[in-house]
């Protein structure tokens, strides 16, 4: 859908006054959505444009409005008096027409505005133009003005159903290139005229195709000699006229195509509801008329005084003769105008007209004549072959030197390895090879295994290595293993990544586990859209859900998708019902998720979506009640949710609840903090929770109470100050982690208990360090994934408390 709101225009008028033209014009029109509802009592801007000459001609004039829609969504303004932003209204020199008016509209009532659509002005503003025609002619006598009649309530006019489209006008064919013209050969004797013959009927006349591109005239050719003029012969019969020769092509002022045939005309649409006239206002009582004076003369003209009420309407009486000018009087009191009736209902809409028929295709044009192909150059000589160099002589070969004297053998015992032990070969090494099998501490290896190690005393240690130096292995082998020291685990490459040998069931401090150890990170399914950063994240039931983001190639991204731990498999559901952004805020309430501000390609947003997962759809909800803005913090807290702080320009510290069964955004107290961004939220149980980010403490930690709707700063952070972690809570405990500490990109995990008011460092994130990522957690487990470590990154991790 290319347009989600559409202007309905009901009038454009030009004010009109007997004295001196005022610079403007009436607009009226309605703002709808997509769905046809009107956008009732809310502001909306508006640019308006003046094209010059045709529909993209030169812009002569540009103004914005900011104006507020009543309840049925009407917008009234003057074109003239908005905010001029290129050239000036009184200026436009109206006789140099025509003239086309352009729209946009946004109906956040910002300057983000989209094309509603551009139509030629007819003869409603050239009243202009009567102030450039000249001077004005003197004026009549006044006559007497009889008194006005009560004037009736007018109801509404219904909509006037849409007019059927024009069909399509032909394609003009291309005009052929005019061929050279011949010589002119000698002129002969003139024969005797035969008789004139029956003129026979003419044909019809064939569509005139639209005249081709003017071919190149050829070169004229020279004229031949004139021949010798022959002696007049007798006049002869007239013969009979021979049939019209077909028609020639049409030289370059050719005649225009045929029209395309009018498709028809659409149904008028049934008039519209008349809306109730509005009660008539109440009339007040007409002022005594004062005496007349004398005419004096024309005295100075005193400020308008107040104005009186208006009379009844009396008889009109006859109409007398036009007497001389007399001296202006003073005016008269104004009347109080009475109260506006009351708007009548939107009439319903016409059915649209059917779409006329496509019109008649011209004929093309006869093709032109294709230029000769140029000559190939000659092909240059290529130059003779070199001499090959002579073949260099044969050196000496050496003689063979002597073979040196056998070594000692070394006794030892079948399929022992020997082994120098920095001195002499030995033979008393643990290690067994009969070229088939290996043994380590046994001469029989176990006809299954091509290694075996025997002992009582150690055990196999394999490689250890942090995620990074894992991450730096060139192309491993399937089935590589390696101890990685960063989640305190063996992982095992199976082709498609790193594969952690902590799940399943094993034993933990003497008891059985089923599912991963407790304080562990286990690498799952990497995210199914592409490698991004700044997306937003929250969880429903038993299932996962990320979208939006940038991922520096759209850049923007408005895709959505769902993760199910039970199979560690990712889909894809319906694109995000908003424009595509980045640092949107969302959470989920019920059976519903919540997403809303953020930023796309033309600034700060405010709306708001509910995404239902049964349908698989997004509804656009109440705007968030704050200003527009990124970079804000999100949790919830029951059926109700919080979004504040971010940045719309400036800092922010504000805080807006969402109750989700009304649709109403309330304010709360401000966070405690100077101001926050960037940061982190979660909730446990009844409380919710806002830490690190920016602001004069990178590493502190609010808690709000929405009974009392108060805030208390809690202990610290346990790690370093910084901005974009990720957060969640799992059970009673709430978690915070990654994010960029001056640009240094972190992956320590750390508990908060909210009971001790304490933080305990757990064991690291799985993946890299990184920031801008986003987290959700299910039951006793969190999952996160995406971010930014100066590369997009698309692995998911998921955490057993």
């Amino acid at each position: 859908m290319k347009k989600l709101y559409s202007l309905f225009i009901f009038s454009l008028t030009a004010l009109i006054s007997h004295a001196q033209a005022p610079q403007g014009f009436n607009y009226q029109a309605v703002a709808r959505n997509s769905s046809g509802v009107a956008l009732s009592n809310q502001v909306i801007g508006l640019q308006i444009s003046l094209h010059q000459s045709t529909i993209n001609g030169t812009i002569v004039y540009t103004e914005t409005h900011a104006v507020t829609s009543n309840n049925l969504g009407l917008i009234n303004l003057v074109v003239g008096n908005g905010t001029a932003t290129v050239g000036t209204f009184n200026a436009i020199n109206w006789a140099n027409g025509p003239y086309f008016i352009e729209v946009s509209m946004d109906i956040t009532g910002g300057s983000n505005y989209s094309l509603m659509g551009t139509q030629q002005l007819m003869s409603v503003p050239y009243a202009l133009y009567s102030e450039r025609s000249g001077t004005a002619g003197p004026t009549g006598a006044n006559g007497i003005t009889g008194n006005t009649g009560l004037t009736g309530a007018t109801g509404e006019i219904g909509l006037t159903g849409a007019t059927g489209a024009q069909g399509l006008t032909g394609v003009t064919g291309a005009q052929g290139i005019m061929g050279a013209t011949g010589n002119t050969g000698a002129n002969g004797p003139t024969g005797a005229a035969g008789e004139v013959g029956i003129t026979g009927a003419t044909g019809e006349q064939g569509l005139i195709g639209v005249t081709g591109a003017q071919g190149l005239v050829g070169a004229t050719g020279a004229t031949g000699e004139q021949g010798i003029m022959g002696a007049n012969g007798n006049t002869g019969t007239n013969g009979v006229t021979g049939a019209i020769g077909i028609q020639g092509l049409i030289g370059a002022t050719g005649a225009t195509g045929a029209q395309g045939i009018m498709g028809a005309t659409g149904n008028t649409g049934a008039n519209g509801v008349t809306g109730a006239p509005g009660i008539q206002g109440i009339v007040g009582a007409t002022g005594a008329t004062g005496a007349q004076g004398n005419m004096g003369a024309t005295g100075n003209t005193g400020a308008n005084g107040v104005t009186g009420a208006t009379g009844i309407q009396g008889i009109v009486g006859a109409t007398g003769n036009t007497g001389a000018n007399g001296v202006t009087g003073a005016t008269g009191i104004q009347g109080i105008v009475g109260a506006t009736g009351a708007t009548g209902a939107q009439g319903i809409m016409g059915a649209a007209g059917n779409t006329g028929a496509n019109g008649v295709t011209g004929a093309p044009g006869i093709q032109g004549i294709v230029g000769a192909t140029g000559a190939t150059g000659a092909q240059g000589i290529i130059g003779a072959t070199g001499n090959t160099g002579a073949t260099g002589i044969q050196g000496v070969v050496g003689a063979t030197g002597n073979t040196g004297a056998t070594g000692p053998l070394v006794s030892g015992t079948t399929g022992q390895t020997l082994r120098h032990d920095g001195t002499n070969w030995v033979a008393n090494s643990n290690l067994y090879n009969d070229g088939n099998k290996i043994g380590i501490g046994t001469i029989s290896p176990n006809s299954s295994a091509k290694i075996e190690i025997s002992s009582t005393t150690s055990g196999v240690l394999f490689p250890r290595m942090t995620t990074i130096q894992r991450n730096a292995i060139t192309s491993p082998s399937e089935g590589l293993q390696i101890y990685n020291t960063d989640i305190h685990c063996l992982e095992i490459w199976n082709s498609n990544g790193w594969i952690s040998l902590c799940g399943g069931s094993i034993l933990y401090n003497g008891q059985a586990i089923v599912g991963s150890i407790p304080n562990s990170w286990t690498q799952k399914t990497n995210f199914a859209g592409t490698s991004r950063s700044q997306a937003v994240s929250f969880s429903i039931g038993n299932k996962g859900y990320i979208g939006t983001g940038n991922d520096g190639i759209a850049p923007y991204k408005k895709d959505f998708w769902e993760y199910d731990p039970s199979n560690n498999s990712w889909t894809q559901k319906a694109d995000f019902g908003g424009t595509a952004r980045h640092y949107s805020a969302g959470f989920s309430i019920g059976n519903k998720g919540y997403i809303g501000v953020g930023q796309d390609n033309f600034g700060n947003k405010k709306d708001f979506w509910e995404y239902d997962p049964g349908s698989n759809t997004w509804t656009q909800k109440a705007d968030f009640g704050g200003t527009a803005r990124l970079w804000a913090i999100a949790f919830s807290i029951g059926s109700k949710g919080y979004i504040g702080a971010g940045w719309d320009g400036s800092n922010k510290k504000d805080f807006w609840e969402y109750d989700s069964s009304s649709d109403i955004w309330t304010q709360k107290t401000d966070i405690g903090t100077i101001y926050k961004n960037l940061g982190v939220g979660f909730s446990i149980g009844s409380k919710g929770y806002i830490g690190t980010g920016t602001g004069a403490n990178q590493k502190d930690l609010w808690e709000y109470n929405p009974s009392t709707n108060t805030w208390t700063q809690k202990a610290d952070f346990g790690g370093t100050g910084r901005t974009g972690a990720v957060a969640f809570s799992i059970n009673t405990k709430g978690y915070i982690g990654t994010g960029s500490d001056a640009g240094v990109y972190k992956n320590d995990f750390w508990e908060y208990d909210p009971n001790s008011n304490s933080w305990l460092q757990k064991n690291n994130f799985g993946g890299v360090g990184r920031y801008l990522a986003v987290a959700f957690s299910i039951g006793n487990k969190a999952y996160i994934g995406t971010g930014e470590d100066g590369a997009f990154k698309n692995d998911f991790w998921e955490y057993c408390q």
